[in-house]
């Protein structure tokens, strides 16, 4: 595992707005996915946004019960560290290429300036299955340089356009814990396999082509369009639009171009409170 790194840092544009709780049943159906976000539907008459989100997910999955389903084992995760895979999607460049994001369980250790001792247990990996739809997938595992940083604690994976997609992680702040200020939030990548994992250069932080602060604790993520996703904001509560626009150089830090929209959820009984 990769030891601390250097912080990430950038300017960029947040706006804030309410949204109606439709907005959370459209990343609770398809936010766990790569496949980018659809319209769902609304509650019927006297349906609750649950049973709206239940009834949308079987039409959209279902068509059927879980005995009509079948689950086949393609990897177990067999390291040094014990890890937890958090999510998955298939590459969208590559033919039966999946994509799944590991980490390890939490330590209980502090991972600040002065007691570093628990960092090591914060960087994520991602197994890489090729022909995974196959009868033997090959496994391998690949690690970002800063991984401490750019990769903490993943929850999801979201494949946009091509090669590139998107991670986020369930953390406070991606920097030492015992800072004030929460900086966590979504990180654009590419699967290219010549950019993803390789060893950064002195001029590089990480292999990361992006990443914005303002999603703490991210529990979801799915795409939109182009460089947009949707993130899920453990902190606050809300779904957090990312428009991280054009990618920097690999492992570089101008974030001035990428855009944070914030939508705020709640019910018809807050809203008259």
């Amino acid at each position: 595992m990769s030891t601390v790194g250097r912080q990430s840092i950038g300017r960029y544009n947040l706006s804030v707005n309410t949204c109606l709780p439709t907005a959370l049943l459209a990343l609770a159906v398809f936010g766990c996915s790569s496949e980018p976000i659809k319209d769902a539907e609304t509650p019927e008459a006297g349906e609750t946004t649950a049973a709206a989100a239940e009834r949308v997910a079987t039409e959209t999955l279902g068509k059927g019960s879980p005995a009509s389903n079948s689950v086949v084992e393609l990897y177990q995760p067999a390291l040094r560290v014990p890890l937890s895979a958090t999510s998955l999607a298939f590459n969208r460049a590559t033919p039966n290429e999946l994509w799944l994001t590991l980490r390890q369980f939490p330590s209980g250790k502090a991972c600040t300036e002065r007691d570093p001792s628990g960092c090591a247990a914060l960087p994520g990996v991602v197994a890489i299955l090729s022909e995974a739809t196959g009868p033997e997938p090959q496994v391998e595992i690949k690690e970002d340089g800063n991984s401490w940083h750019f990769m903490r604690r993943p929850t999801a994976i979201a494949w946009g356009d091509g090669e590139l997609f998107a991670t986020c992680g369930e953390a406070r702040t991606d920097n030492f814990e015992d800072l004030e200020i929460p900086y966590a939030g979504p990180a654009l990548w590419s699967s290219n396999p010549e950019i993803f994992g390789v060893e950064p250069t002195r001029d590089q932080n990480g292999t990361h082509l992006d990443m914005l602060h303002e999603t703490p604790y991210c529990m979801g993520v799915a795409h939109e369009s182009g460089n947009a996703y949707w993130a899920v904001n453990g902190e606050v509560g809300s779904l957090d639009r990312y428009d991280f626009h054009a990618p920097h150089q690999i492992g570089g830090e101008d974030h001035d171009d990428g855009e944070v929209y914030r939508c705020l959820l709640y019910t018809s009984d807050a809203a008259d409170e």
